[in-house]
């Protein structure tokens, strides 16, 4: 090639060669982008959620309430009752019912037991025959017991035996058992 063959090019179309400068430099493209790692950030979040959330089902807390009708298992695996469960739950919210049925508070039926009244004789007092105090002692052991096994503090077959005892006092026994909750 000779000289004349060469394109003559003029200053002006020329490129200018680009300055250095750091605003300038190419990018370099990450070998991950940022479109891909945001999906696999989201599903590790959601499968350890998922992790946490099946462990709590598999190991539940101590303070959880068990659902109704079942109580704990202590370490010996026996049965125990649910959190709130006393032995004076039934007892006390027994010994509420009562008194509204015979037309007296609980602290006037209190005070008369503590003076030595029975209350069947508390009852009598108010006109209530002894039949009709046993049925309406009846009715409230049976509610206090379903009361007590929807909280979870009896199963099913404490409940039955419970409801059999139930019955099968006599109105004698059942006025000892009313009477005595008032003593405490």
């Amino acid at each position: 090639m000779t000289p004349k063959d060469v394109p003559f090019e003029s200053p002006q179309e020329v490129e200018p060669q680009a300055q250095f400068s750091p605003l300038h430099k190419p990018r370099r493209r990450s070998k991950h982008p940022i479109v891909f790692v945001l999906p696999v950030m989201g599903c590790l979040v959601l499968l350890a959620g998922g992790g946490i959330l099946l462990w709590q089902f598999a190991h539940p807390s101590q303070s959880s309430k068990p659902p109704p009708g079942q109580g704990g298992r202590s370490s010996s695996g026996q049965l125990t009752p649910s959190s709130g469960c006393t032995s004076r739950l039934p007892g006390d919210w027994i010994a509420q019912q009562l008194p509204p049925q015979i037309h007296l508070t609980e602290a006037q039926v209190k005070t008369e037991v503590q003076s030595g009244k029975s209350v069947q004789a508390i009852a009598a007092a108010q006109g209530i025959a002894a039949q009709q105090l046993y049925q309406v002692e009846l009715h409230i052991m049976h509610a206090g017991n379903v009361r007590w096994q929807q909280q979870g503090c009896l199963s099913q077959s404490e409940y039955n035996d419970n409801e059999r005892r139930a019955k099968a006092m006599t109105p004698a026994e059942m006025d000892r058992f009313f009477t005595s909750l008032y003593q405490r």
